[in-house]
């Protein structure tokens, strides 16, 4: 779908957005599925405010369809077909919308209402036992490699949650531990004694690694930036590296071979490319790819 005269409606979103009370991230992606929303009805002939139920209804069906077309990061529009989690996002979008627009008496009916929500299949994920947790807690590392799998066996938090622990979140006297979940929720967890003492090796070592990086002495200083996880810079872990050092560790561990590239990637690979000429130039540059490559680092 090309793009369409978005008219009086880009305005109403910039004020929903402007006032919704939801995260940076989240106010972004409402402002993305309103978009696509309004340039998808002004091809029909209305707005989001003239929108009718069975429009939404198309909408969705539209979203999960090849018919599907989106502009990639380049400006470049590609057939993209949205699952079942991000049309119930969109969905969750647009009744969010209509419900400030209920309030603001810009209209007096909601178009998603009666309308069903995708569901989402639930897939169970890769289960392991206790010889094999013990191997993990076990495998070789740093001493901040070996404190975040404790952190992850013994609270099983969010990635987020962990990269964002303070030390003042550690109550030492009662043994407890303080998260920041979603949706500004919080909940606290009691420290397992094996986690207590990765914690107290995790301390020294700081303490230790201060004395030669001022950042994190600097970091250490002031309670706002006291991460528990401090890199040597003083900056906190960001949870994607979490994540990458999570699936490296388990490699070690033996419990699974972690593919930097992604499972999708040799599905993905083309038989050519914008800058080679033909398949065998294309094989070339992969292989070349593959020799400057480098295992997995001991985090």
């Amino acid at each position: 779908m090309t793009d369409a005269p978005l008219g009086g409606d880009r305005p109403l979103i910039a004020e929903f957005v402007a006032v919704v009370d939801r995260k940076p991230a989240t106010c972004h992606k409402y402002r993305r599925f309103l978009e696509e929303a309004a340039e998808f009805f002004a091809h029909g002939g209305h707005t989001l405010l003239t929108a009718r139920r069975p429009d939404v209804v198309r909408f969705l069906a539209y979203l999960g369809s090849d018919a599907r077309v989106v502009a990639n990061s380049a400006g470049v529009l590609v057939t993209q077909p949205l699952g079942a989690s991000s049309r119930k996002a969109t969905l969750c979008a647009l009744r969010a919308f209509y419900k400030h627009c209920s309030v603001m008496a810009y209209l007096d009916r909601d178009p998603t209402f009666g309308v069903e929500t995708p569901k989402v299949p639930v897939r169970r994920g890769l289960t392991i036992g206790r010889e094999a947790i013990r191997a993990f807690l076990d495998a070789p590392g740093r001493p901040r490699c070996r404190v975040q799998a404790h952190l992850f066996v013994f609270t099983a938090a969010r990635l987020a949650s962990v990269a964002g622990l303070r030390w003042t979140d550690i109550d030492w006297n009662d043994g407890l531990i303080h998260f920041n979940g979603k949706f500004e929720s919080a909940y606290t967890l009691p420290m397992h004694p094996e986690l207590r003492g990765a914690r107290l090796h995790w301390r020294e070592e700081l303490a230790r690694l201060s004395a030669s990086h001022p950042a994190i002495a600097s970091a250490l200083d002031a309670e706002e930036t006291a991460y528990v996880l401090l890199t040597r810079e003083g900056r906190p872990v960001r949870p994607s590296t979490l994540g990458k050092q999570l699936k490296w560790r388990a490699a070690r561990a033996g419990i699974l071979v972690h593919d930097k590239r992604g499972p999708t990637r040799p599905e993905r690979t083309r038989a050519s490319s914008p800058r080679t000429r033909s398949a065998e130039a294309s094989q070339l540059c992969s292989a070349r790819r593959a020799a400057r490559s480098r295992p997995s680092p001991t985090c």
